[in-house]
Order: structure tokens, then sequence, then C-alpha cells
């Protein structure tokens, strides 16, 4: 029986006749192949490979270690045609809620990424990188150090993966702003309601001495990798407009004073040639904001649950959807998945990647249904409308316990 290949490619044809075990490998940079495309065949005159570039030819030769691994290898010749959908696959793993990774976890993880033909790695931050000047913040997290990302960072490198800085700088600061000494930084000091429960203030205020504070964060972890990419997060900034904005905000608009301050945290980034990713929550929602992205920012769309799921549950008047609608979910946001908000981004002609979760958080288990429903949303949506990222997410929130 031939060999299970994974991942399974594209094309895979076979004849009667396969290569010795020692047979040589003619390899081949051949340019019209598509963006980490190869092909590679086998037979009694001996293995051919043909790529488009560095990581084409990387797959091809793991294609071949797992066909050599096949007891038939010897009698079966193999016709193998495959490239990638999108040319960006990364996966987001969540360190700042209640779990941060040893060397020994993120080894394992770069092993299973590159077998998975993953592209890019980002570690999720809030306070669990050991700031030079914030010690306060992260002494109780077992923070990772400066040498932890530049060793990660050669890990990745050797097995083709990108590691990507990933500092949230907006929404989502609480460890910092619980502090005495950052308190000042805040939306709003006395914090806000949601979903009927208080909550210790989150978001910065959007000013310029926040920006110059968040922009200093990311640079630490970020002269630690090769990477010119990274991940200014920016999501759900709860508070923004019912504190210390509120005047600003009444006057121009929420997605005014947002993409204003979002625009400072990416600009010099972007003014060095960095590519800059943020999360498009608030900005997809919108439409006034969409001519306003600048070159090398990349919004991307997230989504925790899958539309086919999530629909049964919003139709059925459940209990789940009653709590979602007492957080200020958009109901109708969430029956439609990844489509509203890729197909609005696509139609202004605004390139975004597709964020699916993995529905590994809140659960012991994994819920693989949803996560399954998700990230086929995810990718349909993301080829039907020339996304050129795919990131898939494992958040921590409320606990990382699977």
């Amino acid at each position: 029986m031939p060999v299970t290949l994974f991942p399974a490619p594209r094309t895979l044809t076979t004849t009667p006749g396969g290569a010795a075990l020692d047979a040589p490998v003619h390899v081949t940079a051949d340019p019209d192949l598509p963006p980490q495309g190869y092909r590679l065949r086998t037979g009694p005159e001996g293995v051919t490979v043909g790529h488009r570039d560095a990581l084409g030819l990387r797959y091809a030769l793991g294609t071949l270690d797992q066909l050599r691994a096949g007891h038939d290898y010897t009698a079966t010749g193999y016709d193998i045609s495959d490239h990638p959908d999108f040319p960006v696959r990364g996966f987001l793993l969540d360190i700042s809620r209640d779990r941060v990774p040893t060397r020994r976890t993120l080894a394992c993880w770069i092993e299973i990424l590159a077998l998975a033909r993953f592209t890019q790695l980002e570690l999720y931050g809030e306070h669990t990188y050991a700031f030079r000047d914030h010690r306060d913040v992260w002494q109780d997290a077992s923070p990772l150090t400066a040498d932890d990302l530049r060793w990660l960072d050669a890990r990745c490198a050797a097995a083709g993966i990108e590691l990507v800085a990933n500092q949230n700088t907006f929404g989502h600061m609480e460890r910092f702003l619980r502090h005495p000494r950052h308190a000042h930084r805040a939306e709003n000091p006395e914090g806000f309601e949601r979903g009927g429960v208080q909550r210790p203030p989150s978001t910065l205020q959007p000013t310029d001495d926040n920006a110059a504070f968040a922009t200093a964060l990311v640079a630490e972890a970020a002269r630690e990798v090769r990477s010119r990419r990274l991940n200014i997060g920016a999501d759900e900034p709860f508070e923004l407009g019912r504190g210390r904005s509120a005047e600003r905000v009444a006057e121009q608009g929420v997605g005014e004073v947002y993409f204003s301050f979002v625009t400072r945290l990416m600009a010099p980034w972007l003014e060095a040639g960095y590519t800059v990713e943020f999360w498009a929550d608030v900005f997809a929602g919108h439409p006034e904001l969409m001519d306003r992205v600048p070159p090398g920012a990349v919004p991307v769309v997230w989504q925790y649950d899958g539309p086919r799921l999530l629909s049964e549950v919003i139709d059925g008047d459940t209990p789940e959807a009653r709590t979602w609608q007492r957080l200020g979910a958009d109901l109708d946001n969430l029956r439609e998945g990844f489509r509203s908000r890729g197909k609005l981004l696509s139609e202004a002609g605004v390139p975004f990647w597709v964020a699916p979760g993995a529905s590994n958080w809140n659960s012991l288990l994994g819920r693989i249904d949803n996560a399954v429903d998700n990230m086929l949303d995810a990718a349909e949506t993301g080829r039907e409308n020339a996304a050129q990222g795919f990131l898939l997410t494992s958040w921590g929130d409320h606990g990382h316990w699977d």
C-alpha cells in the first residue's frame, strides 16, 4: 500500500518501479512553479526535484523522507506536485493567560509546526516577557527572556519558520495598569462593566505618551528576533470612549480615535520597513477607515467559533446566545463567520489575513467540531478573497487547561 503523506499533496500518481534508497537526487530550481511549490518524481532512473524556492525544496525533501519510510518505496514510482494556498501559514500560541511554555515545550511545537508546514510562529504577549524596566509586572509570571527569544528564533529559522514578535499595545493591558505607577495610563481608571461583571482597567488612553510606552515594549522583544514582521495586537479596547477620551470620541467618532492611535503605534515600524499585523475587530466595523490603511499594515480578521455551529446556537435562542448578547457581541457577524468582514476588506482592496481559533481554550479536551468548522470557514473565505495569511490561534482565556 502506498505511504500516506502529511500534508496530503495536491496531486499524486504512482507507477510500477521505484527508486533505490540510495538513488541520486537531482534538484533544479523552477521559476514556473507557484511560490513554495515543488514537483517530486521517483522511479528506476532516480529522483528529481523541481522547486520554486527554499521552502519548496524543504517541503519536497520532507515528502521524499516520508516516501522512503514506506515499504513500497523501491517498488513504486511517485509523481507528486504541491504548493500552498496561503503564502503565510502562522500559528499563534497564547503565553499570557496562565501558561508560559518551557524551552522543551517550544521545541516540541517547532517540530509539529515544521511537519505541518507552518511558516510563522507568534507567542501572544501581554506581560510574560522580561521587560528591562518592568520587573514588578512580570516577576511572578515565569517570563521568557531575551536569551529565550534568541534561542527560539534560531530553532525556528533552522526549521524554516519565522518567529514574529507579538505584543499587545492598546487593549488587554490590565497586567500593567493594575500597578500604581502605570495607573495614569488607563483610559478609565475605574475599569469597565461587561456582561454584568465589573472588570479592572485594561485599555490604554490613546495618547502620544502611551504610544511611545507601548512601542518601547514591542521594541524590546522585536530586537531579539530576525523577522521584519511583528504583531501589535490592538484588539478589544473595551473602555475606549468611556473614560478620558470620551470627549474626543464624541467629537471625532470611536473609529477615528481608535485608528489614529493604532496608526501612531505602527508608524515607526512601517518607516523602518516592517510589516505590521493588527487585529481587525474594531477596524473592520468602520468602513470609513478602509482607505487609510498604510502600506505594510495588515488587518487580521479573527473568529473564535465556526458559523455552522454558532448558527444553531443563535437561532435556537439558547442561554449561550443570550449571554453573548449581554456581552455586546454582534450575533449577525458571528453567524456569518469570516465572510462579512472578509468581503468588506476585499471589496475595499485592503490586504488581510484570516485567524481562526483552535477551540482549545475553556476546555480540557478541546472542541474539535467547532475548530474544524472555524478553520474551514477561514480557509475558504481567505481563498475567495485572496487573503495572504492564515494564522491559527490558540488562546488561553480564563486559563489554558487543555
